[in-house]
């Protein structure tokens, strides 16, 4: 919704790929950052709100960031992704989303 199959072809400088593939981890992307930036009422209003016209282009780059990942790391490497003890996102995109992350108090 937020990011075009042409964004992170361009994104991830890919020439030819499996089109449905690479469009699954951009929708598995979004769903991980909408969910994280959604975890209280008022950033869930924020997130809400946005549309492909409106969403925050910080939002968009992380999108395209955590796409890239998700490409790199497809689960049958022998190490994953570098994270902090308990994050479950890259400071890169922490720190991109930052704004829109309000954590949750348990």
């Amino acid at each position: 919704m937020f990011v075009t199959l042409d964004q992170a072809k361009r994104r991830l400088r890919l020439l030819t790929t499996d089109d449905v593939d690479l469009q699954d981890l951009i929708d598995q992307a979004e769903a991980h950052i909408l969910d994280w930036c959604s975890k209280t009422p008022r950033t869930k209003a924020i997130t809400d709100a946005w549309t492909p016209e409106n969403v925050p282009k910080t939002v968009v780059l992380a999108i395209l960031v955590q796409t890239g990942e998700f490409d790199r790391f497809r689960g049958d490497d022998v190490d994953g992704p570098v994270r902090q003890e308990g994050e479950e996102l890259s400071i890169t995109v922490r720190e991109l989303l930052r704004a829109y992350h309000d954590p949750a108090v348990a």
